[in-house]
């Protein structure tokens, strides 16, 4: 896929997608207008924050590279761990110093599952999760 899934923003201040592809990742980056985007990520999992300085457009990319036929467990165990950054992120941009444990917890499940949503749709289309 050459498009970033883009989750529902819901209550998140910013965009927030996961990119499936190297093709999608620099059409984000012109989307966005950054001016000088960072390289494509290359490691196992990466969670980038863009923001357009002219506009305040504000995303998170989220990118999981490697075997797509590794063991479930492994990709949910990064999207946990990418999903942990992204809350991080969000709050960083919302200057939120210290979320209550609830809330913290309750947004990395959410985000988490968006994201794994998102790797199912793009990545492994036939895997099914219920």
């Amino acid at each position: 896929m050459n498009k970033v899934y883009w989750i529902d923003r819901g209550w998140q201040p910013v965009f927030l997608g996961f990119c499936p592809s190297k093709k999608a990742w620099a059409a984000a980056m012109k989307e966005f207008k950054i001016e000088e985007p960072p390289e494509y990520p290359v490691s196992s999992g990466c969670t980038q924050y863009v923001c357009n300085d002219k506009t305040g457009e504000a995303a998170i990319l989220v990118v999981l590279n490697g075997d797509d036929k590794q063991p479930l467990l492994n990709i949910i165990g990064l999207m946990v761990h990418e999903a942990t950054h992204v809350f991080d992120f969000i709050c960083e941009f919302i200057n939120e110093d210290e979320p209550s444990r609830e809330f913290k917890a309750y947004s990395i499940q959410m985000i988490t599952m968006e994201l794994l949503e998102a790797w199912r749709r793009t990545r492994r289309k036939g895997e099914i999760f219920s």
